[in-house]
């Protein structure tokens, strides 16, 4: 069932799209007729029937995006690689009635052209505003909702990522009723280092990509292997890697591997960060200490 705060994200964000589209519609005409005077001369219905096949895309394209997703934790990166496909998708259906109702504004393809490209970026920004105007309505309003899970190990991962698609839920701690009994006393020799969700995380040192994979209690994880069996391992990152990282390949010092995410269920209560680890011979070391030399 839908809840009343599932529904506002998804109100205000069609809303939203609207008012972008809207508006590089207006931008789109004032370049191209007033600065390039590449528009013809259109009746008013000719211009009715583009706004009312240019709706009925809109709506179309809106409806194939899943709209239930947290538009509150998505970062930059991902937001405009939707816009771009959003504003593919619209752009294909809105030609595709424009041929098929043979319409006069058919002709102008720059303003056809503009309009989309436009909507790139006021659809990205857009979105930017509506997620704060969202995030600080939750908190003034006392419309979030703390959460605390007791679960299993083999249900946590599913269930944390199901609190996480809705903006209005906050997950504050996980508690598990049962654990591999190896880990019983065990210790993590990690480092959580604070930052933006969407941040990118960039390579320790030189090294290949050893492992990359999905860890059900640490969320999206990296691995590299350096010289002398030393292993750097990033995780908590978010589900999108850039593009060509993938295992075998050789990465050097500061290139990406990755971007901050909130994927790992153990530490969901602290907020976005990447929890960095390293190994030698595949006993953990203090990756604090090593960090510390590094720097000086």
């Amino acid at each position: 069932m839908i809840s009343k705060r599932e529904k506002l994200q998804y109100v205000c964000t069609f809303v939203t799209d609207i008012l972008s589209l809207a508006l590089s519609i207006a931008l789109g005409w004032l370049v191209v007729d007033g600065l390039l005077g590449k528009v013809g001369n259109y009746t008013a219905p000719d211009l009715i029937q583009a706004f009312c096949l240019l709706m009925l895309a809109y709506l179309l394209t809106f409806l194939t995006f899943d709209q239930s997703e947290n538009i509150t934790t998505r970062p930059w990166k991902r937001e405009l690689k939707i816009s771009v496909k959003f504003n593919l998708i619209l752009t294909l259906i809105n030609s595709a009635g424009l041929l098929l109702t043979k319409a006069p504004l058919l002709s102008s393809r720059y303003f056809l052209v503009a309009v989309p490209v436009i909507n790139v970026v006021l659809m990205t920004v857009f979105h930017s505003v509506l997620k704060k105007l969202l995030t600080t309505t939750r908190k003034k309003n006392s419309m979030e909702s703390l959460v605390g899970v007791v679960t299993t190990g083999e249900d946590a991962g599913e269930m944390v990522r199901e609190l996480q698609r809705d903006w209005s839920k906050r997950l504050t701690g996980i508690a598990l009723l049962e654990i591999p009994e190896e880990q019983i006393g065990g210790q993590i020799e990690g480092v959580d280092i604070k930052a933006n969700e969407g941040d990118p995380v960039k390579a320790y040192t030189a090294g290949m990509v050893r492992e990359i994979y999905e860890d059900d209690l640490m969320g999206r994880v990296v691995v590299l292997e350096h010289d002398y069996g030393l292993c750097s391992y990033y995780m908590n990152l978010a589900d999108n890697l850039p593009d060509g990282l993938e295992v075998g390949k050789e990465v050097q010092a500061g290139d990406e591997i990755g971007y901050v995410g909130t994927t790992a269920v153990l530490e969901c209560g602290d907020g976005p960060h990447l929890h960095f680890e390293l190994t030698v011979n595949d006993e953990l070391i203090d990756a604090y200490k090593e960090i510390k030399a590094v720097n000086g």
